[in-house]
């Protein structure tokens, strides 16, 4: 397809030039996405700002894909309901918000000017502000706005769609270079906003549409000590994906041999990008961008049994697309409204409960609580608004409580609201621990605001710990951290470090534990043997012999340790 979009003088967007702009921009993104990882304010294992924004624009993309029409309205509003749905963690729920508010500022327009594309970027930043709790400036939003200002005040000069792309990104890169400034958080830990530098990717990918001068590959700011792969054709890159085939399937253990998320990563990990295995030693569910599809359901046959395998060709998506009939979308509501099947209509409770987590043992603990469906994910690989929704439809009840156990779970699970047709109720839990203190005051057969008010006071009331590593050498709160070093983390900060898990577990118990406490709970992880967990419940027992210790195998990856104090 000759490009609509590529022209110096170009002063209005139609629908074939916002879907090639946000391809685009997903590509950039995708691309640079390990970078934006690593922006990660903790060295923890779990910093995926880039992986998360990166899977919920190509949803986005995957839903324009299918629009068989030129229609600015039918691909702007793919846009919405993609990026809603497939919106993962808090970065790709505020980029979902940006393209929501994009959207509606577009109406029905077949066409949008300079003014209208400067309005439609504030209404997006303004949607986006709207959907967070209490905005942080420093953040994706301050970025978000300000690229919109700039806009806005080129609008009023000229028409051209490049000099207002060109004054955006100028005034969002400035600005993200100020985000240490406003972030005390990021200035300590040495890094730019993550958020943030995933949109000005995006922003330069759309941009590279419409500019007579290429963007680099990579920009000379953009340089850390990490190796990257290099792309010799960046052309190609706004055209074409470097790993088109869009892989999923669910692989189930056999023969009585335990899967392995470890493994299943190092063996997948060469074959693409994009990469998601998530689940527990009898079914994981794998995601993969990749180029050679074949050898990815090679591996998986040899480690289990392949289910539910879907291929998809996102290159030839896109290429086809463009050639298909005029078809526009039916009326779907812009802002990505979907119906609740509600268990197919058959109501058979009052509530449905939906809870997050990562590991067979964590998850057979929430089931043994009452919880309907587990969703896999939590310290990373965080579930997607649809996910969340397609737990919840499954359940047939009249009422759904969703808990995150994950703060970065917490916005995506919010968004289910405007999915189902039925009261969606979200206890804001953060970590696991916190999620089974809520679930032990729940009441099958309370009114909502009370089991709201009692589940958030149960959770508040629940003293949590974890213990993870270091994923870089760094500073935080005054401890020097060496790569693979052990944490140990409270309230959202890291408290203790040493070299073993079990004695980081005991000095960590010991900043948490008062006189007043009577319970300490210990879910292990999968890289955690039995007898270890064994031999350090002794050991606090020890430490703490007026205190009921127990411990769980929890299964969870990346994590060697959850502790729960009441």
């Amino acid at each position: 397809m000759e490009s609509k979009g590529l022209n110096q003088g170009m002063e209005y967007i139609n629908g074939p030039v916002l879907k090639e702009m946000i391809s685009a921009g997903a590509n950039r993104l995708d691309y640079h996405k390990k970078l934006v990882d690593e922006l990660n304010v903790f060295p923890v294992p779990d910093g995926d700002t880039g992986t998360n924004m990166s899977l919920t624009i190509f949803a986005a993309v995957k839903e324009m894909e299918k629009v068989r029409s030129d229609s600015l309205h039918a691909v702007a509003g793919a846009l919405s309901s993609g990026s809603l749905m497939g919106a993962r963690g808090n970065s790709g729920v505020i980029l979902s918000q940006i393209f929501r508010g994009f959207t509606k500022s577009i109406g029905g327009k077949k066409q949008i000017g300079s003014q209208e594309f400067s309005l439609a970027l504030q209404e997006g930043a303004n949607t986006a502000y709207r959907a967070v709790m209490k905005p942080v400036e420093g953040t994706i939003l301050t970025v978000a706005r300000e690229i919109a200002k700039a806009a806005e005040n080129a609008s009023k000069e000229t028409k051209s769609i490049e000099v207002i792309l060109e004054k955006a990104l100028e005034k969002g890169r400035l600005t993200l270079e100020k985000t240490p400034e406003m972030l005390p958080v990021l200035k300590q830990a040495g890094v730019v906003d993550a958020g943030g530098k995933g949109l000005i990717y995006i922003l330069e990918g759309m941009a590279s549409t419409v500019m007579e001068q290429e963007i680099p590959a990579v920009l000379e700011e953009d340089r850390v000590d990490v190796v990257h792969e290099v792309i010799d054709d960046e052309e190609s890159l706004k055209k074409e994906l470097i790993y088109p085939y869009c892989t999923e399937l669910l692989l189930y253990s056999s023969n009585g041999q335990l899967l392995s998320e470890t493994k299943i990563r190092k063996e997948l990990d060469r074959l693409g990008d994009s990469m998601l295995v998530v689940g527990s030693s009898d079914m994981i569910k794998i995601h993969i961008h990749t180029n050679e599809p074949g050898e990815v359901l090679l591996h998986c046959g040899k480690m289990g049994e392949m289910r539910d395998i879907k291929i998809d060709n996102m290159n030839y998506q896109h290429r086809t697309s463009i050639l298909e009939e005029e078809q526009d979308l039916p009326s779907k509501e812009e802002e990505g409204i979907s119906e609740d099947a509600a268990g197919d209509g058959q109501i058979k409770k009052e509530y449905g409960l939906v809870a997050v987590a990562a590991g067979e043992g964590l998850a057979e603990v929430f089931k043994s609580l009452g919880v309907d469906e587990v969703v896999t994910g939590g310290q990373t690989m965080n579930p997607s608004t649809e996910e969340l929704a397609s737990a919840a439809r499954n359940i047939s009840s009249e009422k759904v409580v969703i808990l995150p156990n994950n703060s970065n779970i917490i916005l995506a699970a919010e968004q289910v609201k405007d999915i189902l047709d039925r009261p969606v109720f979200v206890i804001p839990t953060s970590s696991i621990p916190e999620g089974i203190a809520a679930l032990l005051v729940f009441d099958p057969a309370g009114e909502p605001e009370k089991n709201q008010e009692n589940m958030l006071a149960a959770f508040q009331n629940t003293k949590t710990g974890e213990v993870t590593y270091a994923v870089r050498d760094s500073a935080f709160n005054g401890i020097e951290l060496q790569e693979g070093d052990i944490l140990g983390i409270s309230n959202r900060e890291i408290v203790v470090s040493g070299k073993d898990p079990g004695q980081v577990v005991l000095d960590l118990l010991g900043t948490i534990v008062k006189e007043e406490d009577s319970l300490i709970t210990l879910y292990y992880g999968e890289d955690i043997e039995e007898e270890a967990a064994d031999q350090l419940q002794e050991k606090v027992e020890q430490s703490y012999p007026e205190v009921d210790v127990e411990v769980y195998q929890g299964g969870q990856p990346l994590y060697y340790y959850f502790i729960s104090v009441e």
